[in-house]
């Protein structure tokens, strides 16, 4: 699950840390997921560009060197900061999750859930649908 924090009002690192191996990096610790951006003018804070390469090289790494093990890539549906300029549309839903069976699974809570119709289920949820907890 990536981890990101601030570090001041222009700067922002993202990693991946699993509870085995601590943070996703190559055996040598020389191929790292780790995204570090700083700057001034909010040129610090990812977009989704940023978020995608990251992914890559995460799958890269773990493609390369833990070959013999599965991984299961969980990522936060935190909003990135808005600093860029002014939001033109909110509530935009995330389309259904695709396994690599073809089987989807909604991310959301279907219009008959009463007060939580059209939440996020939140990873929780989700993680028990597939029976992973």
């Amino acid at each position: 699950m990536p981890y990101v924090k601030g570090e001041g009002p222009s700067q922002m690192v993202a990693d991946l840390v699993s509870a085995d191996y601590g943070w996703l990096q190559s055996p040598n610790g020389k191929e790292e997921a780790r995204v570090f951006k700083a700057g001034k003018n909010c040129e610090g804070y990812f977009t989704n560009q940023d978020i995608l390469e990251q992914a890559q090289r995460s799958m890269d790494i773990l493609e390369k060197h833990y070959t013999n093990e599965n991984h299961v890539l969980m990522f936060d549906n935190a909003t990135t900061p808005l600093k860029y300029g002014k939001l033109l549309k909110g509530n935009i839903q995330m389309g259904d999750a695709t396994f690599a069976d073809g089987s989807k699974q909604s991310l959301y809570f279907s219009e008959d859930a009463g007060p939580k119709a059209s939440l996020f289920k939140g990873m929780a949820v989700i993680l028990h649908e597939q029976g992973l907890i």
